[in-house]
């Protein structure tokens, strides 16, 4: 047996196992019976029964959150123009299964419906952003003052800023902290965490000539004025 071969076993069967679970688990589980051919849809055929949730530890409360999902991407594709007949994009299991996963994790609504969006533009064949496991490894990672900053960062002056130039643009954290109603220490601790998953970068202010010799002076700003990253930009667009 290949590898694929494997992999698609796995997936059909833990798909029949959560459905004997689902037999047991009352009418919260009709609205979920009614999102199997969505989920199928995803997996691009692989799953043709059942609820096609993949996970080694399913409990009932995910099951409401995977209904919800299906229920957001497919509302989300409607408003596209991409009604449940249309042809959509196979998302691969190694983007989907853990995509899928860690939504029916996420007890944030707001976070909750990047998720969804995430998976929409995943299936949607118009999508220019192809969605693969870096977004998905990356939201996972977020909370929700990371996200409404970097959602105000692209909103603010990304989206008229060519992508090789987003180190000309420089963002001043005092600035960031008067936007929010949160505490500069929940600041610099977002700021820190987007940092270390890499979609910003530390602040860095070239003064030509002032070092000796007239060579170009570098100052590293840290979390204090920063940079987007091109990683930072192409998740706000997979989730946009």
């Amino acid at each position: 047996m290949t590898d694929g071969d494997f992999e698609n076993a796995e997936i059909v069967e833990s798909a029949k196992a959560i459905q004997e679970v689902a037999k047991t688990t009352g009418k919260a589980i009709d609205g979920l019976q009614s999102s199997g051919s969505f989920f199928g849809k995803i997996f691009g055929g692989l799953v043709e029964d059942g609820v096609g949730i993949v996970a080694d530890k399913v409990k009932f409360m995910r099951f409401e959150r995977a209904a919800e999902l299906a229920s957001k991407a497919e509302k989300i594709l409607e408003e596209r123009g991409i009604g449940e007949d249309d042809l959509t994009k196979a998302v691969p299991p190694k983007t989907a299964i853990p995509l899928i996963e860690n939504a029916t994790l996420e007890d944030d609504d707001n976070l909750h419906d990047l998720w969804a969006k995430l998976l929409a533009n995943a299936m949607d064949p118009n999508m220019s952003i192809e969605v693969n496991r870096i977004h998905v490894s990356l939201l996972k990672e977020l909370e929700q003052i990371d996200v409404m900053i970097l959602n105000t960062i692209f909103n603010d002056k990304v989206r008229t800023v060519a992508s090789e130039k987003l180190d000309d643009v420089l963002y001043d954290k005092s600035k960031i902290i008067k936007g929010f109603n949160f505490s500069p220490e929940a600041v610099e601790l977002s700021l820190l965490n987007l940092m270390r998953v890499g979609c910003i970068k530390p602040g860095v202010i070239v003064n030509p000539g002032i070092a000796m010799g007239g060579q170009p002076a570098t100052a590293y700003k840290g979390t204090d004025m920063f940079h987007l990253s091109q990683l930072g930009l192409n998740l706000c667009q997979a989730v946009s």
